[in-house]
């Protein structure tokens, strides 16, 4: 076959792949739309994940009616008048591609009115062709409707995942929207049920509310920090150490309030939490950089969420530091550093069980230890024959739930506590899709817990693993486990121990009597692993003798 150029409807449908990879991706696009176009509300619907139905409503200005058409020809935007616009992006969208692949892969009616007009456009396009046109009544503002998602795309369709799961990452579109822009209203409902509904009042704390829930919100504090005004600054809310994910859905980082997928801003954010945040999990934020658009590139892939800075290194150390910033303003980044004494020597505080003075291996358990106080309400003192104790009473019993319930889904014989009055469990567009598939629905029930059906997305809760009965919050725990068989580090059994055991155990701030304490230690006196707990925070923290000996002048 001899080189030749593509018919122009194969070339508008490969376009269309690039730029429409799934129902999210379609929203995404028509919700930058609404947002350049000056909306101060949004409202998203979708059917079936999208792929029956999706509808954006917005008030924004209205494309003029002789625009209309135009408006689903490739390349045709508004938002740029020439090459030295691409240097100086300051709209969502500029590629002028996002009508005409939507209505290269469905069928697509859009109803649009300024306010200038007196009556609505209106215009059909089904595979890319005008089937329909003229006018109607209509308020001002833009209404976009997509029927039968990748009807024109049979291969791109097959590969569409379970409708629940397409209908989440629509929700985490919109989310991640509400909380670039608090100052817009945005509305989100799936299946006729509205999922998220922010008021747009400017506060992305009340956004983080209604996306993350009142629990997380009320715990974030404020990032702020002007490396030069105009050109590079630093913005948003970050959870506390002690608020962490297994994934990042709820970590995010925008560039000039657009969401971007850039590893190296995740890493420069997460180094803001080393020694503070277990391995292999996420803190929870939003954070905005503000950036001279002259210096960051947008112009990178056509999903447009990925992108270049002119000026790398700066900004990811202005991230960095924000965030750092913002943590020891609060006091949640520990700066325990012992000073050397005795000629300059330093003194290192051990994480763990080190090696014996005579260079032999020491055993990987604790010494017998006597528990001398509690500290602050959130560490147990105790006295061991090398030395002051120092642990975290939160991560020690932590560490004793976790291998207590991993013993018991190893044998196989989970006791399962009944609860007196079933409670139902409201479960999130995320959560629902989980319990969809039945290995998960088997692995809960293997874990201890009692379930069914109780609606289209709920469960009526009736047992939980006796273990953790004594949880004051019997669905928090089941969605805890549900959202454990979301992640993919180790095996299902290590996730959900982990997180159930994290939720169980004693909080800091819980009043512990000598008897509690001495009882957690003796228990982790006796198991395999005592260094860390299941996320990998270190339990307790040795003063060596010595080094107190050597302090206070007594060596």
């Amino acid at each position: 076959m001899g080189i030749r150029i593509l018919p122009p409807e194969v070339v508008g449908r490969i376009a269309a792949g690039e730029v429409v990879t799934s129902p999210a991706a379609v929203v995404k696009e028509l919700i930058e739309n609404a947002l350049d176009a000056g909306a101060t509300r949004v409202e998203v619907e979708i059917r079936r994940g999208g792929t029956d139905l999706i509808r954006v409503k917005d008030d924004g200005s209205g494309i003029p009616a002789p625009e209309v058409r135009l408006a689903f020809h490739r390349h045709a935007t508004s938002k740029l008048s020439g090459l030295a616009d691409l240097g100086r992006i300051v709209t969502l969208g500029f590629r002028g591609e996002a009508l005409a692949a939507i209505g290269q892969a469905a069928d697509v009616t859009l109803v649009s009115r300024t306010r200038a007009e007196s009556s609505g456009s209106y215009i059909r396009v089904v595979g890319g062709e005008v089937v329909e046109e003229g006018r109607r009544p209509a308020a001002p503002g833009t209404v976009v409707t997509v029927r039968n998602l990748f009807a024109h795309l049979p291969a791109r369709r097959r590969f569409l995942r379970d409708p629940r799961v397409e209908a989440a990452e629509v929700g985490q579109v919109v989310g991640r929207f509400a909380l670039a822009y608090p100052e817009i209203e945005f509305k989100f409902a799936s299946e006729g049920r509205v999922r998220l509904r922010t008021p747009g009042d400017g506060q992305l704390r009340t956004a983080a509310a209604e996306v993350w829930g009142d629990g997380v919100a009320r715990q974030l504090i404020g990032v702020g920090r002007v490396v030069e005004a105009g050109r590079l600054a630093v913005t948003g809310l970050v959870g506390p150490p002690a608020v962490h994910r297994p994934t990042r859905n709820e970590l995010a980082v925008f560039v000039n309030r657009r969401w971007v997928q850039n590893r190296r801003l995740y890493a420069a954010l997460e180094a803001a939490y080393v020694g503070v945040i277990p391995a292999g999990r996420h803190p929870v934020g939003a954070v905005n950089i503000l950036v001279d658009p002259a210096e960051v590139d947008v112009n990178v892939h056509p999903a447009k969420a990925e992108v270049r800075f002119a000026y790398e290194g700066e900004v990811l150390t202005a991230l960095r530091q924000a965030v750092r910033e913002a943590l020891k303003a609060h006091g949640l980044v520990p700066e325990l550093e012992l000073a050397g004494v005795g000629g300059g020597d330093g003194a290192q505080l051990a994480f763990g069980l080190g090696a014996e003075a005579d260079g032999r291996a020491a055993p990987n358990r604790l010494p017998r230890l006597r528990v001398i106080g509690q500290f602050e309400g959130k560490f147990i003192l105790a006295e061991g024959p090398d030395g002051l104790y120092v642990f975290d009473q939160h991560v020690v019993h932590e560490r004793v739930l976790y291998d207590a319930f991993r013993r018991a889904l190893a044998s196989g014989r989970v006791e399962t506590q009944g609860l007196l009055d079933p409670v139902p469990v409201e479960l999130t567009a995320q959560e629902a899709p989980i319990l969809a598939a039945p290995k998960a629905r088997l692995n809960l029930e293997a874990a201890g817990f009692r379930f069914e059906p109780f609606g289209p997305d709920a469960v009526l809760l009736r047992g939980v693993p006796a273990l953790f009965a004594g949880a004051v919050d019997p669905a928090g725990l089941f969605k805890e486990a549900v959202m454990a068989l979301l992640g993919t580090e180790g095996p299902w059994e290590h996730r959900v121990a982990a997180r159930l055991a994290c939720r169980r155990a004693v909080k800091a701030g819980d009043p512990l009597t000598e008897r509690d304490m001495q009882e957690l230690i003796d228990r982790l006196e006796t198991a395999e692993l005592v260094s860390t707990c299941p996320h990998g925070r270190h339990i307790f923290r040795r003063l060596p003798s010595q080094y107190l000996a050597s302090a206070f002048g007594r060596a």
